[in-house]
C-alpha cells in the first residue's frame, strides 16, 4: 500500500484562516450538488462539529484508508486532539488527547497513515527553548494505545514539521524556529519501528545562508525512497533516510517558493512557483520516472495563467494532478487544475474549478484510485467563506461545473478562509471525500467541522 504523507498539509506560514463554530447546526444548511460529465450528483452530508468543546480548535488534518477516517487538530494549551471513525465517518470515537503536557501545542498538525498505524506530528512549546517537534503513533486503526515522543531539543526551537511514512518507517522533516538565525536549515529524523525509537536529528543537506525565510519542507516516502524538498533545496535518500544526497535544481534552490512533492510507483513530481519582482509568478515542475535516479529538466506549467502560485499535487499510477491559484487575494482569484496521464511528460490545459472570486490556495488534491479525484479550497461569498471541493469521476478528463460543490454549507462565518495556514484539508477513499475545516463563527469561537460525500 502506498504511504500517505502530508496529505492536507498546511499550505504554509502566513496563510491564516481562523475558523470555528459556537453556534449549533442550524447555521449549517444541506449542501448543494453539482452535476456534469465529470461529476454526477456530487454532494456532501450536513457538517458535524468534531471538536465540540469550549476550547479554541484550529489547524485540522484528515487522512483515510478504506473505511477508516482520522481527524486531528490543535487546541493550544488544550493540546493535540484526535478522533477516529471506522465506518466512513458515520460515527466517531471519543476525543483523545495525544500530546504531552509540556506547553501549548502549536499549528501545523499533520498525519500519515499506514496499515493500522496513524502517525501524527506537530510543534509544541517546551519551556523557554521555543517550539519543539513531537510525534505520536496511534495503533489499532486509531483505537489502540499511543506513544508520544519529543523529537527535538534546542534553544532556538523548530517548526513547520512534515511527516511521511511507509509501513513502520517514518520520516519527520522540519525547519529552524526562527528566520532571524544566521542560517535556515532543514532537519530530519527517522524511525524504522513505528516511532518506538528515533535517529538523532540531522541536516538534510540544503540551507539558506542569510536573509532567509523559515524553511518549509515537504516530504514524500515510498519504500526505501524518501524525498524532502524546501524553499532552498531538494534532497533524496534511497535507504529510508540513513543518508541523503542533494538534487541540484537552481530554479528551485535560488528562487523557488512553496514547493510540493508527491509520487506513485517510480514516478515522483515536484512543483513550485517563482517569485519574480514583477509579481507575475509562474508554476515550475520537474519529475522522475525511476525513483529519483534521474530527473527531467525544469518546465513551466502555467504558461497560459499569469500570476499563479502555490501548486498542490497528487499522483496515482501514471496520472498526476496539479492544482494552483491564480491572482491570490484578489476579487478575480481562480482555482485551476492540470492533469497528466503520461507520468508527467505532458499536461492538459488548465480546467477552472472555482469560477471567479476571492479564493484560498488549493489545500489538498486527493485520489485513492486514480479515477475519483478531489480538489479542496475555500471561497469568499457575500456572507463569509465556504469550503468547496472540485470532483472528477474519470481521472481528471472532465470536472464538475464551476464553482465546485459546497462542503461546509455554512450560511455565515468563515469556513476554511485561508491566508497560508493549515485550517482545512480533505482526504478520499474511492468515491468518498472527507473534508475538515476550522470554522470561525460570527461570535468569534472556533471549532473543527467535518462533512463527507
Amino acid at each position: 500500500m502506498q504511504g500517505i504523507s502530508v496529505d492536507g498539509a498546511p499550505r504554509k506560514i502566513g496563510f491564516v484562516a481562523l475558523l470555528s463554530f459556537a453556534l449549533l447546526l442550524l447555521f449549517l444548511n444541506p449542501i448543494i450538488s453539482i452535476s456534469s460529465s465529470g461529476s454526477s450528483q456530487f454532494s456532501f452530508s450536513p457538517a458535524i462539529n468534531l471538536s465540540n468543546d469550549k476550547g479554541s480548535a484550529s489547524f485540522p488534518n484528515v487522512q483515510a484508508i478504506g473505511s477508516n477516517v482520522y481527524v486531528t487538530w490543535s487546541e493550544g494549551s488544550g493540546g493535540i486532539l484526535f478522533r477516529a471513525s471506522n465506518n466512513y465517518g458515520a460515527t466517531w470515537s471519543a476525543t483523545r488527547k495525544i500530546s504531552l503536557n509540556t506547553g501549548p501545542a502549536s499549528k501545523q498538525v499533520l498525519m500519515s497513515v499506514n496499515g493500522s498505524n496513524v502517525y501524527v506530528s506537530w510543534p509544541q512549546q517546551v519551556g523557554s527553548s521555543g517550539l519543539q517537534i513531537f510525534e505520536s503513533t496511534i495503533t489499532d486503526y486509531g483505537s489502540g494505545p499511543f506513544t508520544t515522543t519529543q523529537l527535538t531539543h534546542g534553544d532556538f526551537g523548530f517548526t513547520v514539521p512534515v511527516i511521511a511514512s511507509w509501513g513502520n518507517d517514518i520520516v519527520v522533516a522540519y525547519g529552524n524556529g526562527s528566520n532571524t538565525q544566521t542560517a535556515s536549515v532543514v532537519w530530519y529524523t527517522t524511525s524504522t519501528n513505528a516511532g518506538v525509537t528515533w535517529s538523532a536529528p540531522s541536516n538534510v543537506g540544503f540551507k539558506c545562508a542569510s536573509g532567509c525565510w523559515i524553511p518549509e519542507p515537504q516530504a514524500y516516502m515510498r519504500g526505501n525512497y524518501v524525498y524532502v524538498v524546501g524553499d532552498y533545496g531538494f534532497a533524496e535518500s534511497n535507504n529510508s533516510g540513513a543518508s541523503w544526497h542533494s538534487i541540484s535544481v537552481p530554479a528551485l534552490d535560488n528562487a523557488g517558493r512553496e514547493p510540493w512533492i508527491w509520487g506513485s510507483g517510480p514516478n515522483v513530481y515536484v512543483a513550485w512557483f517563482s517569485a519574480p519582482t514583477d509579481n507575475n509568478n509562474e508554476i515550475y515542475y520537474i519529475h522522475s520516472n525511476n525513483n529519483g535516479a534521474t530527473w527531467s529538466s525544469v518546465s513551466v506549467l502555467s504558461t497560459s495563467l499569469p500570476n499563479t502560485i502555490n501548486p498542490m499535487l497528487w499522483a496515482y499510477g501514471n496520472t498526476s494532478w496539479i492544482a494552483v491559484v491564480q491572482n491570490p487575494g484578489a476579487s478575480d482569484g481562480k482555482i485551476w487544475v492540470y492533469t497528466s496521464t503520461n507520468a508527467g511528460s505532458t499536461w492538459s490545459s488548465p480546467v477552472l474549478l472555482s469560477g471567479s472570486g476571492q479564493v484560498s490556495y488549493p489545500w489538498t488534491v486527493a485520489s485513492s484510485d486514480g479515477q475519483n479525484v478531489f480538489v479542496g479550497y475555500s471561497q469568499k461569498t457575500s456572507f463569509g467563506w465556504i469550503v468547496r471541493v472540485g470532483y472528477s469521476t474519470n481521472g481528471g478528463a472532465s470536472w464538475g461545473a464551476a464553482p465546485s460543490a459546497n462542503a461546509s454549507g455554512n450560511a455565515n462565518g468563515k469556513a476554511g478562509q485561508a491566508q497560508d495556514q493549515a485550517d482545512t484539508a480533505i482526504a478520499s477513499s474511492g468515491t468518498h471525500c472527507y473534508a475538515v475545516w476550522q470554522y470561525l463563527s460570527p461570535s468569534g469561537t472556533s471549532q473543527i467541522y467535518f462533512s463527507s460525500s
